[in-house]
């Protein structure tokens, strides 16, 4: 097309999910990286961790996992997030900065911007806004948003799927971790795709393989 002009957008088969330019075969319907996650409106979700860690950690495992903390922004992604973190509760990508006091200026909780870059749906990326149409939040967390404070909040999915923000200089506490990424895993091995000796075996890290000679070789 011309200048400004929309640019070309790819839907997955039925049966594949995907983010248009990758598309995978569903093993089972549901999962995008194994046992334990779901894909869900142009998401992968998954519980990485169950262990209790900080905030900062959980963002490293996400991104170590290529992807970023999980931002609910439909009421399908949240019913995935109540599903998968149980009876405990996971950090998720909403922050509150600190305020410079006493500026009186009071920025409330907004979604991370690399949570957000793992949206697919346009749809779901616009006007993400704390104040937008899809809000999650559980009763009474919206009257602390302009409480100003010197120290940072961090958010985190409770087991109703519900957003809510920890304490002022609470982020140090440990919860467990919701990753999502905008592309499902390929498993290089299943699907034929690497490049092994015959006499070696393909084995898959996450987004990846490696080759393992057979006995006898090097």
């Amino acid at each position: 097309g011309g200048a400004g002009a929309e640019a070309a957008r790819c839907v997955c088969n039925s049966g594949f999910v995907g983010n248009g330019e990758v598309c995978v075969a569903l093993v089972d319907e549901r999962q995008c990286d194994g046992v334990g996650s779901v894909w869900e409106d142009g998401q992968c979700f998954k519980r990485v961790s169950s262990s209790s860690v900080t905030f900062a950690e959980a963002q490293r495992i996400c991104s170590e996992w290529s992807g970023a903390l999980a931002s609910l922004r439909s009421d399908a992604q949240s019913a995935v997030a109540r599903e998968l973190i149980g009876a405990s509760t996971a950090w998720i990508g909403l922050f509150q900065p600190h305020q410079h006091l006493p500026s009186g200026s009071v920025f409330p909780p907004a979604w991370l911007s690399t949570s957000l870059a793992q949206q697919t749906e346009d749809h779901l990326v616009a006007g993400a806004a704390i104040g937008d149409a899809f809000r999650n939040w559980a009763p009474g967390e919206e009257v602390t948003f302009y409480n100003a404070s010197n120290l940072t909040r961090c958010g985190f999915v409770d087991d109703e799927g519900r957003w809510r923000m920890g304490a002022f200089g609470g982020c140090e506490s440990g919860r467990a971790v919701l990753c999502a990424r905008n592309t499902p895993d390929i498993d290089e091995c299943l699907t034929n795709t690497h490049d092994c000796d015959a006499r070696a075996t393909c084995l898959h890290p996450i987004r990846s393989f490696n080759c393992t000679c057979a006995q006898g070789y090097t």
